[in-house]
């Protein structure tokens, strides 16, 4: 018989284990790509129904994605998911996942993904696409609209907190023919 003290001690452990926001410590097979589901509840990111903390760390991504296709080397350092269509930014000197980017047309970086996203992405509901329009994604979301950036016109996003949603308008010289946007990110700010 075991004694009770013990099996308090087991519910206390194992209920950090089912309730924790974390990504799982063992390292999974990739999911393919176009069933990758990125979701954004107000500031609550899930990648597969798995929620990816915001700063995340590079082993946190990389179970829910596998290994990256390549990793870059700009002012951040850019891990990138080629035949996702994804990638993320880490800051080097925290060595933290500050953004994790959705590609859903064409730009010219030497991060960006060489095949753009297949699978599924929605902030609060709403589906975002590349063909998606501002007006469509206002009107299916909840909660708080996209704004246009005063200071970067092709941008629109919502705070929530220290986190930051992003979308960005497809680039005229190489977008799509029916594009509108070209990427979602979800970034958050590191605090000094």
């Amino acid at each position: 018989m075991v004694p009770r003290t013990t099996l308090i001690v087991l519910c206390y452990c194992l209920s950090f284990y089912w309730f924790s926001p974390r990504v799982p410590l063992k390292d999974s097979t990739p999911p393919a790509p176009e069933k990758v589901q990125v979701l954004t509840v107000g500031k609550t990111v899930t990648v597969n129904g798995t929620t990816l903390p915001l700063p995340a760390t590079r082993a946190d991504v990389i179970t829910l994605l596998g290994k990256p296709s390549r990793i870059v080397e700009v002012a951040n350092t850019i891990l990138t998911w080629d035949e996702h269509g994804l990638y993320a930014t880490e800051d080097p000197k925290p060595e933290q996942i500050i953004a994790f980017t959705v590609a859903l047309d064409k730009r010219d970086y030497p991060y960006w993904p060489k095949k753009l996203f297949r699978g599924t992405a929605r902030v609060d509901g709403a589906i975002v696409t590349a063909r998606s329009t501002i007006k469509d994604i206002n009107h299916s979301k909840k909660g708080e609209s996209f704004t246009r950036n005063s200071f970067l016109p092709d941008t629109w996003s919502i705070a929530h907190g220290d986190v930051l949603l992003t979308l960005v308008e497809a680039d005229p010289k190489l977008k799509n023919d029916k594009a509108n946007f070209s990427y979602l990110q979800i970034g958050v700010s590191l605090k000094p």
